[in-house]
C-alpha cells in the first residue's frame, strides 16, 4: 500500500512538472520573432524597451483570447514590430525570415 502510494505520488509530481513545462513553452513561443529582432538587429536602447513592452502586452492578452483573436493579435504585433524598425531594420528583418524559411526547406 505504501509503494502504491509512493508510485502515484511521483506520477502527480511528474504530471505537474510536464504541465508547467508545457505551459512555459507556449508561453514563450509567441516572442520567438522578438527574441530574434532583439538578438539578430541592432537596436537603440529606446527600440528594445519598445518591443520588450509589446512582448509583454501580447503575453498577457493571448492568455484569455481564442484562435482567430489570437491570429489578428499576431497582425497586428508585427505590424507594431514594423513601424518601430527603421527601413534599414526592416530589410534585415526580411532577409532573417528569408534566410530562416531557405532553412526549413533545405531540411525537407
Amino acid at each position: 500500500m505504501q509503494k502504491l502510494f509512493v508510485v502515484l505520488s511521483l506520477m502527480i509530481i511528474a504530471l505537474g512538472v510536464g504541465q508547467q513545462v508545457q505551459s512555459y513553452d507556449k508561453g514563450q513561443k509567441g516572442n520567438r520573432l522578438i527574441e530574434k529582432i532583439l538578438t539578430e538587429i541592432e537596436l537603440t536602447d529606446d527600440q528594445k524597451t519598445q518591443l520588450q513592452t509589446l512582448a509583454d502586452e501580447a503575453n498577457s492578452q493571448s492568455a484569455d483570447l481564442d484562435r482567430s483573436e489570437k491570429r489578428a493579435n499576431r497582425k497586428a504585433q508585427r505590424a507594431a514590430i514594423m513601424e518601430i524598425l527603421t527601413p534599414e531594420q526592416q530589410e534585415q528583418l526580411k532577409a532573417l525570415k528569408k534566410n530562416r524559411k531557405g532553412k526549413k526547406d533545405e531540411a525537407l
